[in-house]
């Protein structure tokens, strides 16, 4: 994690530096996101999702003018919850995404990256489940609706697997059975500075 934290601050001081020369932009954004397996069902049907729900990001863009390219580093907090009157469970991690982009015109970007989750941990009413870091996929397409505001949608493919139940390193058991954490999101972004 030190080492992912350390790449992450370098990369927005070699950019911060090169600021007025070569296009760098710092970022915030935030999105819906749904998918993945069932982590725990209210009785009313309501749904903690393994891919779900709420994506807060601030990080750099850096954009290479002549050709097209941009390379955009974002920080995270994903995050969803269910609640009844007597219990709550809930499903949070931190992200870490290195995402190039190609800007197909004035108005589109694609862009197919690197997604490291840190620290994921689902805590309900019978279990407190931390998972390994996992690492994804992103494949994302944006609209940009003006020079500092898009608007997008990305699909991540991406695995987690238990480490700890209860505070007990389950490793020794055996091979952990993967849960499936892909999700379909939509994305509002803003560019500044």
């Amino acid at each position: 994690m030190n080492k992912t934290i350390l790449t992450f601050l370098g990369l927005i001081s070699f950019s911060s530096i090169s600021h007025a020369e070569n296009g760098f932009n710092w970022i915030l954004s935030a999105g819906l996101t749904g998918g993945g397996e069932t982590l725990a069902e209210t009785t009313d049907d309501a749904k903690l999702k393994s891919g779900g729900l709420m994506l807060l990001q601030g990080g750099g863009v850096y954009s290479f003018e002549t050709s097209g390219i941009q390379i955009q580093s974002t920080l995270g907090y994903h995050f969803d919850s269910v609640t009844t009157s007597e219990e709550t469970a809930d499903f949070d991690r931190y992200t870490f995404e290195i995402l190039p982009f190609y800007n197909v015109n004035e108005k589109f970007r694609v862009g197919i990256g690197y997604l490291n989750i840190l620290s994921a941990n689902y805590s309900g009413p019978f279990a407190d489940i931390d998972f390994k870091n996992a690492n994804g996929t992103i494949f994302e397409v944006d609209y940009n609706l003006n020079n500092k505001a898009w608007i997008g949608i990305r699909y991540v493919q991406l695995e987690y697997i238990p480490e700890k139940v209860n505070g007990v390193n389950i490793g020794s058991l055996g091979e952990a059975v993967p849960l499936d954490g892909d999700y379909i999101g939509i994305i509002v972004g803003f560019k500044f500075l």
